[in-house]
């Protein structure tokens, strides 16, 4: 049966509608498009807002699953991840989307949000690459259940870019079904320098395949007294000088593994490298600024030197208050000519005219410091004018819907 509709509602809905989508992107409305609380239904499909392919910079894990469940019982769920972009305390870490084919899934804690068959990460767990979920295993007629993970790792920018993703796929069996054949991973090669300098970092990527299709875990010990690191590639760093004779481990989701061996020879420079330079700039202008509003820097890192740089601190200064560093991040490897974006905030502590200043220092590197900007911060009393654009379009928007609401009565 039709629903009756009052005359003029449906072209007026129409135009409220269309002004109201007009007002969010010009960023009038509050936007509710954050996904910092969880998303559903894209465990199988992957975090392809974040990038189009997963990423081998990223590992998903999935620790606790038994190759046979017992039915009822409760699994507690270890879900990580490693590799991908820095973590910064504070904001935005990475997330999660696991869904079994069977069984139940709980939260054991605030970090985690379930909803049928599917988990995410709350906004607590936005902040965090580590979490836990609860399986209930089913009866034994539900037979093999499987398990998609999905796993995003992100640099905290509010935006997608920069962010890389992983997945996996586990199985488990009910009671007394033998697991299918299960073949060892093969490793087809080692990817890395034979020769290193002491201090510089070095990329090595491993190139394997599992006979199965399964997902797998790759480990690296590079046999000079630091700690094993993981991920399909890496960036190891040595700090003394000898051959070392590293291993390469596969593993895949149900436990069968495979190990490849290989050298790299580390030597002193023949003679003292000279330290690369490191660029930085940013898109912000001298302007005005109303009390109490964030003022947001896209800067941008560049290595103009010959070497890579293990890491970089940057920092925005405030050179006219007490704060001499107003904020700071970190990026963890700057290859030679290569350019990363990160963005620093600061809130003014009172109105004023302050000078500000984006710096750096990094591991072997030399810094450039930016341009100077000045801000000119006004009290909050008199809205600014961008307040005041803001809510006339807002008001606009309002009136035009109320007309167009009245415009057949």
């Amino acid at each position: 049966m039709a629903v009756p509709t009052r005359p003029g509602w449906v072209p007026a809905a129409a135009t409220l509608v269309a002004l109201a989508g007009i007002a969010l992107a010009l960023g009038l409305l509050p936007s509710a498009f954050s996904e910092n609380d969880g998303i559903r239904g894209r465990a199988q499909e992957g975090c392809t807002c974040h990038g189009n392919y997963s990423s081998p910079d990223v590992t998903s894990i999935l620790d606790g699953v038994p190759v046979n469940y017992e039915p009822g019982a409760i699994y507690p769920l270890a879900i990580n991840e490693t590799g991908g972009p820095a973590p910064a305390a504070g904001v935005a870490q990475g997330g999660f989307g696991l869904q079994v084919s069977a069984g139940t899934l709980a939260a054991p804690d605030g970090r985690v949000s379930v909803a049928g068959r599917e988990a995410s990460h709350t906004v607590e767990g936005n902040r965090a690459r580590g979490w836990t979920v609860l399986w209930t295993a089913p009866q034994a007629d539900a037979g093999r259940v499987t398990f998609w993970l999905s796993t995003n790792a992100v640099n905290g920018d509010n935006t997608t870019k920069k962010d890389l993703w992983g997945q996996v796929v586990y199985y488990s069996d009910p009671p007394g079904v033998p697991p299918p054949v299960n073949h060892a991973p093969l490793i087809l090669a080692v990817e890395g320098p034979a020769e290193a300098l002491v201090g510089y970092p070095n990329s090595f990527v491993a190139n394997a395949s599992d006979p199965d299709g399964d997902s797998l875990r790759f480990t690296w010990s590079f046999a000079d007294g630091t700690a094993p690191q993981v991920g399909r590639r890496v960036n190891h760093v040595f700090r003394s000088t000898g051959t070392f004779e590293g291993t390469l481990t596969a593993e895949d989701t149900r436990g069968l593994n495979s190990s490849a061996p290989f050298t790299v020879v580390v030597s002193e420079p023949a003679e003292p490298l000279p330290p690369t330079t490191i660029e930085f700039t940013h898109t912000f202008t001298d302007g005005t600024v109303r009390l109490g509003a964030a003022v947001e820097f896209l800067c941008r890192v560049r290595n103009v030197g010959d070497f890579a740089v293990t890491s970089v601190v940057v920092h925005l200064h405030n050179l006219t208050g007490h704060d001499a560093i107003a904020t700071h991040r970190t990026i963890p490897l700057l290859a030679p000519n290569q350019t990363k974006e990160v963005r620093l905030t600061w809130t003014p502590p009172s109105a004023g005219t302050y000078e500000l200043l984006m710096t750096g220092r990094g591991a072997e590197a030399l810094g450039l410091d930016s341009d100077l900007v000045l801000i000119e911060v006004v009290a909050a009393g008199i809205p600014s004018l961008d307040t005041q654009i803001g809510l006339a379009s807002f008001l606009a928007v309002a009136a035009v819907a109320a007309v167009a609401l009245r415009g057949r009565d």
